[in-house]
C-alpha cells in the first residue's frame, strides 16, 4: 500500500511538469507551427478555453433549444432535475450547440475540443498549428470573430476571454514524456 502515495506523488509530479512545458501560449514558436513532413509538432490549437459548466450556463443564458426533436424544450427546462446520467448527455449536446450558435453569432465555423490545462478542459477553437493557413483564409473578419468570442466569454469566470494556444489533451506527446 504504501506504493500508491508514491506513485501519485510522482504521476503528479509529472504532470506539473507537462502543464509548465505545455502551458497556454500567445504566440506560438515557429517551430511548432512548421510542418514539414520530417517533424511533427505537437497538435496547439487556437481559441477560447472554458470549463464544462460554462457550456451549460452558456446554453441556458441564450435560451437555445435542445435540438433532438423534442418539441422546442429548452437546456434551462432539460437541465431542471436531471439526473447524473441525463446531464452527461445534456453537456455534450450544450457543447455542440454553444459552438453552433457562436459560429453562427460570429460568421466563421469553430470546432471544440479538449486541451491540456490546468483549469480549463475544453476549447472552441478556430484552427490548429496544422492547419492554420488553410482556415485562416477562410476567415474573412478576424478582428470581428475575436471581438464577438471575447464578449461571449466575459461573463463567465470559468472562461478564458482572450485567445491562446492549447495543446490538444489528446496529442502523443504527453505520453511519450
Amino acid at each position: 500500500m504504501a506504493l500508491l502515495p508514491r506513485a501519485t506523488a510522482v504521476h503528479q509530479a509529472r504532470k506539473e511538469r507537462l502543464l509548465k512545458m505545455f502551458a497556454p501560449q500567445e504566440q506560438l514558436r515557429r517551430s511548432d507551427i512548421l510542418y514539414d513532413g520530417n517533424y511533427n509538432p505537437p497538435l496547439w490549437r487556437f481559441g477560447f478555453a472554458f470549463k464544462h459548466e460554462v457550456a451549460l450556463q452558456y446554453v441556458k443564458d441564450h435560451r437555445l433549444e435542445i435540438s433532438l426533436g423534442t418539441g422546442g424544450l429548452t437546456f434551462a427546462e432539460a437541465l431542471a432535475g436531471a439526473g447524473e446520467r441525463r446531464m452527461a448527455s445534456l453537456t455534450a449536446l450544450a457543447f455542440l450547440e454553444m459552438k453552433d450558435h457562436l459560429s453562427e453569432k460570429c460568421g466563421f465555423y469553430l470546432e471544440f475540443a479538449q486541451v491540456f490545462s490546468h483549469e480549463h478542459s475544453n476549447i472552441i477553437y478556430l484552427w490548429t498549428n496544422y492547419d492554420f493557413e488553410e482556415q485562416s483564409r477562410f476567415c474573412l473578419d478576424y478582428d470581428f470573430v475575436l471581438d464577438t468570442l471575447e464578449e461571449a466569454f466575459r461573463p463567465y469566470s470559468g472562461a478564458v476571454a482572450e485567445p491562446k494556444w492549447y495543446l490538444d489533451i489528446h496529442d502523443g506527446c504527453l505520453a511519450i514524456m
